[in-house]
This record gives C-alpha cells, structure tokens and sequence, in this order.
C-alpha cells in the first residue's frame, strides 16, 4: 500500500512543483526510481543478507523510509487545492479551500468516474503494463538464469544489477527527448521494437550460437533490452499525466497507470515461468516478452496515430 500511494502520488507532487519546461526531464528523472533501486538491491542485497541477517536488511529499510518521509515533510511545501479550471497560461492555479468550492466538491468517484471514461488513459495504461510485463519476466529471472549457467552468485548479481541499472538511461533519455518536442509515440515505438529483438536475440539465437559467444551475445542484448525499453515507462507517465481529463484527476489517471503497472508486474514473471517449465528451458521465453511487445506497440500506436495528438510534458500543458 505504501509502494502504490508513492508510485501514484509523486508524478502528481512534480507536476505541481516544477515549471512546465522542465518538466519532461524531472518525470524522466523520476521514472529511474525503480531500476536504480532494484541494481542496488540486487547488488547489495545478498552480501547484507548474509553479513547482517535480514532482519537487519528490513529494519534498515524502514529507517530509511522514515528518513525519506521526515525529509519530505521538512522540505516539500504544503498541499494547495488545485481549481479543476486552468488558467489562460494552461497550469494548474492554486487557490483557497473557499474559492474552490466547486472542486472541493467534485468526489472520488466523479473523478474516478471522468478517469474511467477517458480511453485513450486505458490505452496509455496498456503500454505501461505490457512493458512492466516483459522487463520484470527478464530481469528477475536473471539471477536463475545466470546461476544455470555456472556463474557464480556474487557475479550474478552484479550482472543483474548492470542490466537493471541501464535501465535508468532510457527513462533519462525519454525525458530529454519529450522536453525537445519528440513524440510519444516514436519513443514507445523504439522501445517494444528494440525490447522485442533484443529478447529474441537473447533467448531465441544465444542457444544457438557457440557457445564461446553465447554468453556475450545474451548478455549484450539484455542490457540493450533494458536500457532502450527504458523509454517506454518515463513516456508512459507523462502521457497519462497529459491525458487526464481535469487537473484533479491527475492522481486518479496515474492510479490507474499504476494498476497496470501491478499487473505487469504480476503477469510477466508467471508468464516466463510457466512457459519456461513446459517448454524445459528459457529458449522459448521470447515468446512472452515479444507477444507483450506486440500488445503495447498496437496500443502506443493507436493513441499515436488513431487519436487526435494531445499535448506532451514539453508544451504549456502542465
């Protein structure tokens, strides 16, 4: 529950804090959170285990996630009410609680009601998903993969975290390119393409190959599978953020961003893993990561190109 009130909260906490024109490449900022945290985690998270015991891991995570809280509330502004009405220079206006009666009134569900409604939310939600999916079905899987081929545990680790942490380059570019006028679409395009041939490379060609090469050639294609997939979800949120049909919807369009993010989650290592268990190795796990690619590169597509192009993070819209 906590994880799901940052993840859904914090886009909606930089939109209102930073200026239009940098908005892009903060949101691409943000969208690095998960990667780095997991290449730390896999990184450390063993060695820790093993010199301090876990409960000493977990404890020293809630710490820091008091810290994390104590510095937010010293440092971030209070919380203004958002008017559901712009003003004539697009961004949001923060007023009194009894100037904006009207939005004060609007509830939950009105607002969970005009988020519901909005397709082309359900289609940016999709692709947040389908790229969850299949980036959670590779890099968890890394260490098991690793381990089958005789690599050592310490090594494995540090490669999982390599490829996870290149991951943060492609949310990185994702916000520099929206903030220089690049559209959605072709960096959600380049993301399932490039996420698509590189799990092929992987998982289909790597067997097949000497197997002198086989290592270098799988895993090359995972960190390129990682660090160009990592356009998609810094895209994802900004667009979700752009699509919401009213200023106090934000955090309910996010929120439904973020179910679809859980989904993936959930859906792409169980996907992998029983695939994996009836086919009898990962040779087939392509399957799934490209039948995802698929889903999401018709879904970015359509919003692209069916839609009406709506306002990015780079225009006045805020």
């Amino acid at each position: 529950m906590g994880f799901l009130l940052v993840c859904v909260a914090s886009p909606a906490l930089i939109r209102r804090l930073v200026p239009p024109r940098r908005l892009a490449p903060i949101v691409g900022l943000w969208g690095c959170f998960f990667p780095v945290a997991a290449a730390i985690s896999q990184l450390t998270g063993g060695f820790l285990v093993d010199s301090i015991g876990w409960r000493a891991w977990w404890l020293g995570a809630a710490a820091l996630a008091v810290a994390v809280g104590v510095a937010m509330a010293a440092v971030i502004p209070p919380d203004v009410t958002i008017s559901p009405r712009r003003p004539a220079d697009g961004g949001p206006r923060a007023t009194s609680s009894s100037e904006n009666a009207p939005a004060a009134a609007r509830s939950v569900s009105v607002r969970a009601k005009g988020t519901l409604s909005t397709g082309p939310l359900w289609a940016a939600a999709l692709v947040m998903g389908c790229y969850t999916a299949q980036w959670n079905g590779v890099i968890q899987f890394l260490p098991t993969i690793y381990a089958e081929a005789g690599i050592a545990a310490g090594a494995a680790g540090a490669l999982s975290a390599g490829a996870a942490a290149c991951n943060a380059l492609g949310n990185l570019s994702a916000g520099q390119a929206l903030g220089r006028g690049v559209k959605p679409v072709t960096l959600w395009t380049i993301g399932f393409v490039a996420m698509a041939v590189c799990a092929v490379l992987a998982f289909g060609i790597a067997p097949l190959v000497a197997p002198e090469w086989r290592f270098g050639l799988r895993y090359g294609a995972v960190i390129a599978f990682s660090a160009v997939g990592g356009l998609i979800p810094s895209t994802a949120i900004s667009q979700q953020m752009a699509l919401a049909p009213a200023p106090d919807t934000v955090s309910t369009s996010l929120g439904l961003g973020q179910q679809f993010n859980a989904l993936g989650q959930f859906a792409g290592p169980v996907a992998v893993a029983f695939l994996v268990q009836n086919a009898g190795g990962w040779h087939a796990t392509w399957w799934v990561t490209v039948s995802f690619a698929m889903v999401g590169l018709l879904a970015s597509w359509w919003l692209g190109f069916a839609r009406r192009p709506r306002p990015t993070l780079s225009s006045h819209q805020t």
